[in-house]
């Protein structure tokens, strides 16, 4: 990358350390936001390539999105046997 397109280069460094950081600093409850955070972003970056930049509409990603963000209550869903 050259330096035009690179507007913050010294993110490439930060971010990194400070996310490195939080296991070890923070607390259980700040690891799972910015666990949650992660995974949202991942999301937010695979639907915005799918739609913003090839121009489809991906209802599929969000199903899948879906599916496995209700699978896990699903499965740790109290039986009423």
């Amino acid at each position: 990358m050259t330096m035009a397109r690179m507007r913050h280069p010294f993110l490439l460094v930060t971010d990194p350390a400070i996310l490195a950081t939080v296991p070890i600093v923070g607390t259980e409850y700040h690891v799972i936001v910015v666990s949650y955070a992660l995974v949202f972003s991942i999301a937010c970056l695979g639907f915005s390539l799918l739609l913003g930049h090839a121009g489809l509409l991906s209802l599929g990603h969000t199903a899948c999105f879906g599916l496995g963000a209700h699978t896990p209550g699903a499965c740790s869903a109290p039986s009423e046997t």
